[in-house]
């Protein structure tokens, strides 16, 4: 078998030793850990056609989840699961969510599970119960996204810049200012052409 990745978390300063988890070159999910003393390896039933492409362990005191893991959908989109120790697994209701550009945070205490992820602009909140059944929805235009006026006046006085993108994939990218920034651009522009023809 060879691996195409291994997700574990090797830290002394944990409840239990879950072991590691190794994805095969075909998407087979094995799980590798210590029995007695020896290694012990198992081919969960997760599913191949799940695409599984990362496995966050977390090993906490009460061993009733092993971890999240990142799954991607036929059409490219990625899905986030809940790993039971049993290796079932629960899909989280967290639609828009993407792995390569927002952070994520599962929350969990006695009553409630809440998932918590965001981007460059906007905060998700999926308030749930611990079936992982929705109770509440929430999102949030984080106030650094909102343009200023520094930043309206640097969309004037630079209406095309040139970007260093990493996602999808390493490019850069052009980007056109707003048609009001345009606007007074060309204002300007033909401004300074009137009074260099009257300056003739």
């Amino acid at each position: 078998m060879t691996a195409r990745f291994a997700a574990g978390w090797p830290n002394l300063l944990k409840a239990f030793d879950a072991g590691y988890f190794l994805v095969d070159a075909r998407g087979a999910v094995f799980h590798l850990r210590r029995v007695a003393g020896q290694p012990v390896v198992v081919r969960t039933p997760i599913s191949p056609a799940l695409q599984t492409w990362h496995i966050a362990v977390m090993e906490s005191a009460q061993r009733e989840y092993l971890g999240l893991l990142l799954g991607r959908r036929e059409n490219g989109a990625a899905t986030l699961h809940v790993l039971r120790e049993d290796y079932g697994l629960i899909e989280l209701p967290v639609p828009g969510y993407d792995p390569e550009g927002m952070e994520f945070k599962l929350v969990l205490d006695p009553l409630h599970a809440t998932a918590i992820y965001s981007d460059e602009t906007t905060i998700h909140g999926v308030a749930m119960d611990r079936e992982f059944r929705v109770l509440r929805r929430y999102s949030h235009v984080m106030s650094r996204a909102k343009a200023g006026a520094a930043q309206r006046l640097g969309e004037v006085l630079f209406p095309v810049r040139l970007e260093w993108r990493v996602n999808p994939a390493p490019h850069v990218a052009l980007r056109l200012g707003s048609v009001w920034s345009w606007i007074v651009v060309l204002a300007g522009v033909a401004l300074l052409v009137r009074r260099y023809a009257r300056g003739q």
